[in-house]
């Protein structure tokens, strides 16, 4: 989830192995690379846990 403060042209698919590291340097590579310049923006990302079947 983010803020309008962040550019729309971003995408995961840029950044090879991104989404197996720690949701902190997710939110901070895409906070360094899309932020706009006269904006405040808000990264969250959030890890999905596996459920495990009873």
């Amino acid at each position: 989830m983010y803020s309008d403060g962040l550019g729309t042209q971003w995408s995961l698919d840029r950044y090879p192995g991104l989404l197996t590291r720690h949701p902190a340097l997710i939110a901070g590579v895409l906070y360094r690379d899309f932020k706009r310049s006269h904006d405040d923006v808000t990264v969250l990302v959030a890890k999905m846990r596996k459920m495990v079947s009873a």
